[in-house]
């Protein structure tokens, strides 16, 4: 596998007089075996701040949404980076911005999403070859399609099933 993902929000339902408002805190671990053995395979923790905001209720079970993610992501280098000699390149990968906006639907409990995300990094050679000429940006974009559960539901079955607008603060993990 050339790349794995895993993560966790908290989000609190029902900001102000917004019922349909989520705001919350998230991070997840993105990895990455660096197959290709440039700057770009790098492993990346974003954290970030989670603003997501239900369409509608449909059925009481089913909730359509818009999300947004802007925060910071903390990046690590692979050890299988080759300058064009064949030597292996020494330095830091400097985190960066870390955004993602998509959309998706809650059934059940369940939740599927389909999100755009980007990550800005740089890399700062140690090494005195000129292949990456000191610094070289290695921003990553992806288009990802992620399953998840509410695990709130599990707590309390009824703010799952009931009405998914009144849902308590939770948790959500893919």
């Amino acid at each position: 596998m050339e790349f794995a993902e895993g993560g966790v929000e908290f989000r609190k339902a029902g900001i102000g007089s917004l019922e349909n408002l989520e705001l919350g805190v998230g991070g997840s671990f993105m990895y990455d075996n660096g197959t290709r053995h440039t700057v770009n395979d790098y492993s990346s923790i974003p954290l970030y701040g989670v603003v997501r905001y239900n369409i509608i209720n449909i059925n009481d079970s089913i909730m359509p949404y818009v999300k947004g993610h802007l925060g910071y992501s903390i990046n690590s280098l692979s050890d299988n980076v080759y300058n064009s000699q064949g030597g292996r390149v020494d330095g830091d990968m400097k985190g960066g911005l870390y955004y993602g906006v998509g959309i998706g639907v809650e059934l059940y409990g369940f939740t599927i999403e389909l999100m755009y995300r980007g990550i800005n990094a740089e890399f700062k050679q140690d090494d005195k070859y000129d292949y990456y000429d000191g610094e070289t940006k290695a921003n990553k974009t992806s288009l990802g399609l992620s399953i998840g559960y509410n695990v709130s539901c599990l707590i309390n079955p009824a703010a799952c099933y009931e009405s998914a607008f009144k849902q308590p603060d939770y948790i959500l993990v893919k």
